[in-house]
């Protein structure tokens, strides 16, 4: 869980809202002798936040009437000036383009100092006038362009065949998302372009970690920041985008430095490719106000951008048009009547024709003008202090240029909220700088140096889907009832969940209810004086203790037991707390009160589509409850299945250390692989084995691929601490979004999971059962009476989520810790693999069946568990009624976080506990299965860990197939010891840095 965020938010605001009021009120009052341009007064700290609303260019375009051309705003600290017309964007663009040629660049795109290697958002000088020149007289010449019209023309021709080939798969009246296609389609034209690699090749794992990392990209730079409104947050991170962006744009450049040293080696033997990278690498500067070559870090950044600037663009362009027509299916009808008249019937759209096609051309325009893909364009910034239309506007104030509002200004276009592609036919009003009341790409210095490709890009693409494809509406939407709301996010795209709200209200809710909730909170969780309450930290008002708790709270709390013993009373915001810390709390917890605390604290993000009501680790403590617990127990858990399944264990298992020797093979020395992901792979592939029978991972499986992209989603947003469960009474706000994405991440695997369900339905129609989990799901038949007749369809759904939320990522984190602690411990390692010679013998596979005659590999795992659990507080409890617990008054609902990890380091049961020694479980009977209250790493009671007879299982076999398979050393920047043993949480425990380690060996 993301901890650091949520506990010093709200503090923030209370402890220093005076200083930062009255800080503010003297750095951003307008001076009384400047003619500063009008706009709404704002309200304190926040300035115009509030008045913006979820989509600021809607409501912008709503101000002028009463403001004009030019608003004045203030966003947060930021001082800012919107322009509204085109009238206004003439004047600044021709007499006034040089005083605003710097750019506001936001906290997220100076991770890596991105911004210095874009030509988007360069410092304006030298440099930037060479990235410019690069792109405006190497690579985007006229005579280039032509040259790669046979690369575009594959890329497009192979969007149409996905397209057809989908459309046959498709049901009766159901519709396929177009710009996902065209998304796809103009992502892997970039790659051939910049790089001549088709990166959406299913062998291309580079292609596909670069793809991946680049959607992490777009998602954090299409995000509102606060620390860019104030700056004084920006230590706090509160959003965690900087940490989310360092992470993915890391990964990023990693792969593009890569793309860069192969080609480098290719260039080396004479092998030139003339794409847009050789020409990066063949700039020769004069040295002198120019760089003599491109830096590497600034050829990885330019790498990213191309991707960055045109994939999303493109897309949501073509989406909008598409959309368009279908609205006004007139102009649909002109366009493909123009199509087949210039291109003829069976023929391909070529770039040729373009020039060819005015009415095609028009409805691009229109489109552009209606939907411009980023509505502000990027934003501007003052060098200087500037006199603009007869206002001061103060240096580093920003430009928001409004070219959604310029495209509906009345006062130059008639009827301007129509879609009338006609009104361009005859004139030469285009996008390409010099027309300002048509700016979707900018105009002046700084407008996109893409255009002339963009032009090309957007018109073979959306000329090819109207001269190939007839198009229909999806059968449940009618052109009346189509939604034509947008959102903002990289782009303005079409409607989906929106990512300003939560940071256009956060603040405001704390300055203007903070009187009302502290008096709410003091009568409402102060402890009753006639109670007995467990000792714990004072804490702070409204937030409690969470700013004791820290970033690590497993650790913190770890620390506080010699000074307020064993167990531990917090308020985490409005909730009640209990913390245990010590093996005999435990004992006494499970063996004593298991009852009293059989329920589960339930997450705000965990209620979403009702997942906690079907969930056997969530569901409500009664009779359901007790049927999932039994099927799984009884029937998918008991010891006969679990062998009858050890061949499919054993194949999975195969697999993975075949991809790991596959992938060692291509490593240079030294240099490490990330093991824990390919047991995470593994696992997701083996639980879709025994849960359906299905390899989930196969590259042809369309449903695996996206079950495997929402699963991810899901332990992504599960893992993070919610305000919400804080504050209930911010729930309505949803401040991170973490409810937002998980409706859209479970919805869609809980989609895809039913699919699964009813294909299997029909297997069982025609006499086709495969006895595997969902098999034995289907078959259950319960009384009707305090149990179901039958699991529903919902519940059957959640539970095969659940499989491999609580499988996959476990499994993951216990291997890599595992593997780090022997590499920390040679002896270890040496015994462990003298025992699995010894027993499994050379060049034999560890079976399941040589388990128990390991018993070293088995302290191993324990010693793992002990030190590292996957999850340090278990699945919390809550108490069902008040309860006296070791003497303490422990009240109705009071959350109970068991905290494992504390447990497994306690000196009272544990000699030398921060030490690795697997020895200390050589002769003993401890074991984590529930009985020994000092090693709980699955809990323990009536809610324990259902699937630990299959992690004993599948735990041991990985391990001990992978020291027995390979011999495995550090990667090469690394010692025993200089390993990092940090950890962070999530949904799990994981190394804060991953393991790369180097598989040396192979036995053959």
């Amino acid at each position: 869980m993301e901890f650091s965020s949520n506990f010093f938010l709200l503090s923030l605001i209370f402890f220093f809202s005076s200083a930062l009021l009255l800080f503010l009120h003297h750095r951003i009052k307008p001076s009384l002798n400047r003619r500063l341009p009008p706009g709404p007064l704002g309200w304190p700290i926040l300035g115009n936040m509030l008045d913006l609303g979820t989509m600021p260019h809607r409501t912008l375009f709503g101000l002028r009437p009463k403001y004009g051309d030019v608003i004045r705003l203030r966003l947060g600290s930021m001082n800012s000036m919107a322009i509204l017309s085109a009238k206004a964007a003439t004047e600044f663009f021709k007499n006034h383009d040089l005083s605003f040629a710097e750019r506001t660049i936001t906290e997220t795109m100076r991770v890596h100092d991105y911004h210095k290697g874009s030509l988007a958002l360069a410092p304006y000088g030298s440099y930037w006038r060479v990235l410019r020149r690069l792109v405006t007289v190497d690579m985007l010449v006229h005579k280039r362009i032509n040259d790669t019209a046979i690369i575009r023309r594959k890329c497009v021709d192979n969007m149409l065949l996905w397209i057809e080939e989908e459309a046959c798969k498709l049901e009766a009246k159901c519709g396929l998302h177009v710009a996902r296609f065209v998304f796809l389609m103009t992502f892997n034209l970039l790659g051939n372009l910049m790089l001549s690699q088709d990166l959406l090749d299913p062998q291309s794992k580079d292609g596909s970690e670069f793809f991946n990392a680049m959607m992490g990209l777009m998602e954090w730079s299409g995000y509102a920041n606060m620390s860019d409104y104030f700056p004084w947050l920006r230590w706090l991170d509160l959003q965690g985008l900087r940490r989310n962006m360092e992470r993915d744009l890391g990964k990023a450049l990693e792969i593009a430095s890569k793309f860069v040293k192969e080609r480098l080696m290719d260039r080396q033997i004479g092998a030139e490719k003339k794409d847009f990278l050789d020409l990066l690498l063949e700039f020769e500067g004069n040295g002198i106000e120019e760089p003599a070559k491109i830096s590497d870090r600034d050829l990885n950044i330019f790498i990213l951008e191309m991707f960055m600037a045109g994939s999303e663009t493109t897309s949501s362009t073509t989406e909008w048009a598409l959309t368009e027509l279908l609205r006004n299916p007139n102009s649909m009808i002109k366009a493909k009547a123009e199509l087949m008249q210039v291109v003829g019937a069976n023929q391909k759209v070529e770039e040729s024709d373009i020039d060819n096609l005015p009415y095609l051309q028009a409805i691009m325009k229109e489109t552009l003008r209606l939907h411009p893909p980023i509505p502000f364009l990027v934003p501007r910034k003052a060098i200087r202090d500037t006199d603009f239309m007869g206002f001061d506007i103060p240096k580093n104030t920003q430009v928001l240029v409004n070219a959604w509002a310029i495209g509906r200004d009345s006062d130059v276009w008639d009827d301007p909220l129509s879609f009338k592609p006609e009104r361009f036919i005859g004139t030469k009003i285009d996008y390409k700088g010099q027309h300002y009341e048509l700016i979707p790409f900018g105009a002046g210095r700084r407008m996109c140096a893409g255009v002339p490709l963009a032009h090309r890009v957007l018109h073979l693409i959306l000329g090819s889907l109207l001269h190939k494809f007839d198009w229909e509406l999806d059968g449940n939407v009618t052109r009346e009832t189509m939604d034509m709301k947008d959102r903002l996010g990289i782009t303005m795209r079409k409607n989906e969940p929106l990512l300003f709200s939560s940071n256009f209200f956060l603040l405001s809710l704390i300055f203007f209810f903070s009187s009302a909730l502290l008096l709410f909170l003091h009568h409402r969780i102060k402890p009753s004086l006639n109670r007995r309450l467990p000792p714990g930290p004072l804490g702070w008002p409204i937030l409690g203790n969470m700013l004791d708790l820290g970033t690590m709270p497993h650790r913190t709390l770890f620390g506080l037991r010699p000074k307020y013993g064993d167990v531990i009373r917090l308020r985490l915001g409005s909730m009640n707390s209990m913390a245990i810390l010590s093996a005999k709390a435990a004992t006494e917890f499970f063996k004593n009160h298991d009852l009293s605390f059989a329920e589960r604290t339930i997450t705000e993000t965990m209620r979403v589509h009702d997942y906690h009501k079907g969930s056997l680790a969530l569901a409500p403590y009664g009779s359901y409850w007790r049927v999932l617990r039994r099927l799984v127990t009884v029937d998918m858990l008991v010891h006969k299945r679990i062998n009858d399944t050890a061949i499919i264990r054993r194949k999975c298992v195969d697999n993975m250390l075949l991809w790991i020797e596959e992938e060692a093979c291509k490593l240079e020395a030294k240099c490490g692989l990330h093991v824990a992901r390919f047991v995470f792979l593994m696992t997701f592939n083996l639980l879709g084995n025994l849960m359906l029978s299905q390899d989930l991972l196969d590259p042809q499986s369309k449903d695996g691929s996206e079950f495997f992209n929402a699963m991810m989603g899901l332990m992504e947003w599960s893992g993070y601490a919610n305000m919400s469960d804080y504050f209930p009474w911010l729930r309505w706000l949803d401040l991170q979004g973490l409810r937002r994405n998980m409706e859209r991440d479970l919805g869609k695997a809980l989609e895809i999971a039913s699919k699964f369900v009813k294909e299997r339905l029909m297997d069982r129609q025609i006499g086709a059962e495969k006895k595997d989990f969902l098999d034995l799901l289907l078959e259950f038949e319960g009384n009707g009476i305090e149990e179901p007749a039958k699991i529903s369809d919902r519940d059957l759904n959640i539970f095969i989520l659940e499989m491999f939320m609580a499988g996959s990522e476990t499994t993951s984190s216990t291997t890599e810790w595992a593997l780090t602690e022997l590499l920390r411990n040679p002896n270890s390692m040496i015994k462990a693999k003298a025992e699995l010679m010894q027993v499994v013998g050379a060049n034999q596979k560890v079976e399941e069946s040589d388990i128990d005659n390991l018993p070293y590999l088995q302290a191993i795992m324990k010693e793992t568990l002990r030190l590292h659990p996957p999850i340090p507080f278990l699945v919390p409890r809550k108490a069902i009624r008040d309860t006296d617990f070791m003497g303490f008054d422990i009240p109705k609902n009071t959350q109970v976080l068991v905290n494992a990890w504390a447990i497994g380091r306690d000196s009272d049961v544990w000699d030398d506990p921060l030490s690795f020694k697997p020895e200390r479980f050589i002769g003993t009977k401890i074991d984590y299965k529930g009985q020994h209250y000092e090693l709980i790493p699955f809990g323990a009671g009536r809610r324990m860990c259902a699937g630990v007879p299959l992690a004993h299982r599948v735990l041991h076999l990985i391990l001990g197939s992978l020291l027995h398979k390979f011999d495995w050393e550090l990667d090469g920047n690394v010692t025993r010891e200089t390993m990092d043993m940090k950890d962070r949480l999530g949904i799990t425990m994981r190394k804060n840095e991953p393991l790369l380690v180097v598989p040396k060996k192979c036995i053959v």
